[in-house]
């Protein structure tokens, strides 16, 4: 997993086609709900994850979908930890041409003087961090004709689109 991470942060700044693998959205969900599960209890955090979907296929990396997934999450557990009654939730739903990932927290939201920069590499809020992690998920995205975009209002939530993949080519991938 480490290998394929850092062979996605090597091609970032390729310019490239749109994928021709098929990733399942809910199963790169289940992989990272193993991965920061004990991180989350360790931190405190109720993590919930609603994602009873079963299958939702988008034309992308298996790996690079659970980057974005990770990323957004991780962060999300860091934002929360701290007061009692912190929680992320993360959600899965399926739009007619694309599949939507929710990622909320109960932390302290977003400054407002980052909101417009969010995306951009380098920027952070984070003592330590390296402001990388937003603009990773923001290409990767992208990379598949996706977004990542922070939505208004409370709780925090990010919310990831990426388009549907048609019916016919998941049976082809199988």
């Amino acid at each position: 997993r480490a290998s394929a991470i850092l062979e996605s942060l090597r091609n970032w700044t390729k310019a490239s086609a749109p994928a021709e693998r098929s990733a399942d959205v809910n199963r790169a969900l289940n992989s990272v709900e193993l991965l920061l599960a004990p991180e989350a209890q360790a931190r405190k955090v109720e993590l919930t994850f609603r994602t009873d979907l079963g299958p939702s296929w988008v034309l992308g990396d298996q790996v690079e979908v659970e980057q974005i997934v990770f990323n957004l999450v991780r962060n999300a557990i860091e934002a929360a930890s701290g007061p009692v009654g912190a929680r992320v939730t993360v959600s899965l739903d399926r739009a007619q041409d694309s599949v939507v990932v929710d990622v909320s927290d109960t932390g302290p939201g977003v400054p407002a003087d980052l909101r417009h920069r969010l995306f951009e590499p380098f920027v952070t809020s984070k003592p330590g961090g390296t402001g990388l992690g937003l603009a990773l998920c923001q290409r990767l995205a992208e990379r598949m004709g996706g977004e990542v975009a922070l939505r208004d209002g409370s709780p925090t939530t990010f919310r990831v689109v990426l388009p549907r993949q048609p019916a016919q080519h998941n049976e082809a991938r199988r």
